[in-house]
This record gives C-alpha cells, structure tokens and sequence, in this order.
C-alpha cells in the first residue's frame, strides 16, 4: 500500500486495525490510559477516556507507517524541524564517541532519519529479533543501493556491552534507549509523580567509554512533518565515593527530561506495560 497508493491511504487502513486492538488489547489499553492521567491529566468521562486511547493507538500505528514509508521511500517523504543537530554532528569533527540515549517516546528511526540526512552513521541497539526483521524489511523493500542501520543485537536480558565499549572507543555513534529494565542495574526515580525503575548501564557505559551522553527524541508533529531534538551534551563522572549517589543521580536526570517530553507528546507514549510495576515484573525489551 505504501509503495502503490502512499501514505494517507495506509492511514485510512489503520482505523480498523486501532479499533481491533481496542477490543482485543483491552489491558494494554487500560495501562496506557493510567500513563495519559498522569502525563496529560484525568479524562472527564469515560467516553473522553476511549477517545484519547483510540487517538494513542492511531498515533502508534502511525508511527509504524511512517518506519515504513521511510525505508519505502526514504527521508524525503518527511519534512522536519532540528534543535541541537550541531550536538549530535560535533562528535564526528573531534573523533570521538558518543550515546545517544532516546526512549519509547516519539519515532527514533524518523530522527535516525534526519542523522542520515547528515551522512552520519550510527549503531542502533536492538533485540536480535527485532534486528532480524528490520534487515528483512530492506531487503524487501527498500531501494536498492540503500542500507539498513548498523545493529547491535542483544539477546533478552543479556546487554551486549563490549560491543558498545568497541563502538564507543572507535569514535561511532550508538543509539540506545534508557527506559526499561535489561538486568539488574537499576534505580528508583521518581517520574510523572511516583516512583518507576530506571536502568544505570548506559551511565556506566559512557563512563568507562569517557564519552558524553546526548538525549535526543523524534516527534511527530504533523503529517508528514517531525520536530528532531538533541540536548546538550551530559558528561558521565562515577567518582569512587559516592558511585551509587552518582548513578542516581544521572538516573534522576534522565527520568526527569523524559516525564518533561511525555507531558508535551503524551500520545506518543510507546510503552504497553505498566510502567511503576515492580522490576521483576517488567519486560526486558530494549
């Protein structure tokens, strides 16, 4: 459908399908709607309820189509507006690595997008599945000549860390996300008005790696159209005393940002679990 008839008639597709995992992903659903009290205030009914998750799911769905049309068709399908690029570029010019740390919040692969735009190439972490289905999507799809991303695979619960270290020390960018728990490196934040579990492997990453940390964040905003942002570079220190205090506080720091976005695209919200259960409850996607 993407490649024949384009994108607003996949859109025109998607409304069943959203209507469908209304019904049959009901708990899903049901933990989401807890997300969007939190992050955008309670619903006045349950009708307003149902509606703001209807428009979750189609935001989601879209966000799948929009993954699509971009290796369909490429980055010139969209149009966007950059904060912070030069934050992201910089590290090329000094030869150094750099993380670049993002969450199931918004679509990373549009912003992978706009760092393609720039010639700039990046290791994405990634379950090995996930990993295996993206190489088949280019394979199948995507114009010839064109690449896939540069993965590193990770099996669950087991983060592939000498090979971002390898990454890292050779200069290259690695894309990650912070926001679920990949083994027992984790902490306590407070987010959105209550507490939620938070990983430290990435803070210890760029410590050993002595590279910064950029947040960075892709959101739909239109169509066709996406606003990329990129922070300010966050060096990563781990004195001796005071180790735990210091991942904490890193941790503290990036939860912080993220219930600072989730405020602001609410609907792009991308996590389908309960997001303040216990760690040992949680899912080990990353």
């Amino acid at each position: 459908v993407l490649k024949v008839l384009g994108r607003r008639v996949a859109y025109l597709w998607l409304y069943p399908v959203a209507l469908y995992f209304m019904i049959a992903a009901r708990r899903q659903v049901r933990t989401v709607q807890r997300f969007l009290d939190r992050a955008a205030g309670p619903a006045h009914s349950r009708l307003a309820s149902w509606r703001r998750s209807l428009a979750h799911v189609l935001c989601f769905s879209q966000s799948l189509v929009d993954r699509g049309l971009s290796v369909v068709r490429g980055a010139k399908s969209f149009t966007w507006d950059s904060e912070g690029t030069d934050y992201v570029v910089a590290h090329r010019g000094a030869k150094r690595g750099v993380i670049l740390l993002s969450a199931h919040l918004g679509n990373y692969e549009l912003a992978g997008a706009c760092y393609g735009h720039y010639d700039l190439p990046i290791n994405v972490v990634m379950l090995d599945g996930e990993a295996q289905t993206i190489k088949r999507v280019y394979r199948w799809f995507a114009p010839r000549g064109v690449q896939g991303p540069r993965v590193i695979a990770t099996n669950r619960g087991e983060f592939p860390s000498l090979q971002v270290l390898a990454a890292l020390r050779a200069g290259e960018a690695v894309a990650l996300h912070g926001d679920r728990i990949v083994d027992e490196r984790w902490v306590w934040c407070d987010f959105l008005g209550a507490k939620a579990a938070f990983p430290t492997g990435v803070f210890l990453l760029a410590a050993a790696a002595k590279v910064p940390i950029v947040l960075t964040f892709g959101f739909k905003e239109g169509p066709s159209h996406y606003r990329f942002i990129a922070e300010a570079p966050r060096t990563i220190l781990l004195p001796r005393e005071g180790r735990t205090e210091a991942l904490a506080a890193h941790a503290e720091w990036y939860a912080s940002r993220l219930a600072h976005y989730a405020r602001l695209y609410p609907l792009q919200w991308f996590n389908f679990y309960d997001f303040w259960a216990s760690p040992s409850i949680l899912p080990t996607k990353s």
